[in-house]
């Protein structure tokens, strides 16, 4: 959560750094409000890289840990079936497949469900910082995606029926190889 507002906070300092230096050259500020809040946004640049090197690490371990546990389940599932299953080209490579995916897969679910997250409330701040400072800039930026959006939907779609054809060319290719 403190990391989908960090963006905000960085982008709010910007502005009030922006407005000290501009009252400072009206002769209104002074050069201490300049370097207090230059220290505060120094602080949140250090927090924003420190918590994304300790997420990159969690997420690096929690991978390893997956992919371990559900290799040790695939081979020990593998290890009491009969001979007759591996002879079957379907059944190896279920379990070929199954071996190479699986442990990946968890993972990226929710490292995509924590970033949609992380991403929604990093939205969510932004349009409330905007609309306190222009709501009108806060209606533009929110209908600005909407044609890429739109765009972005239709060439998905080719892409996704692409992907389907070119689907069992590329088992079989995977097979052979």
């Amino acid at each position: 959560m403190v990391s989908g507002l960090m963006p905000t906070l960085t982008a709010y300092l910007a502005k009030l750094l922006l407005d000290a230096v501009v009252a400072a050259v009206q002769g209104h500020g002074s050069v201490e409000q300049i370097v207090k809040i230059t220290a505060c946004q120094l602080g949140v640049f250090t927090f924003t890289a420190i918590s994304t090197a300790l997420t990159n690490l969690a997420q690096q371990m929690l991978q390893e840990r997956m992919t371990l546990t559900i290799r040790h389940q695939v081979m020990s599932h593998a290890s009491r079936m009969d001979l007759s299953f591996f002879e079957d080209s379907k059944s190896y490579d279920l379990l070929r497949q199954a071996s190479q995916e699986a442990p990946a897969r968890p993972v990226s679910m929710l490292t995509s469900a924590l970033g949609l997250a992380r991403t929604g409330i990093t939205f969510a701040s932004m349009v409330g910082l905007l609309v306190s400072i222009s709501p009108l800039l806060a209606v533009i930026a929110l209908l600005a995606p909407v044609p890429a959006f739109i765009s972005q939907s239709r060439y998905s779609s080719r892409a996704f029926m692409l992907t389907l054809f070119v689907s069992p060319i590329r088992r079989r290719m995977d097979y052979l190889s």
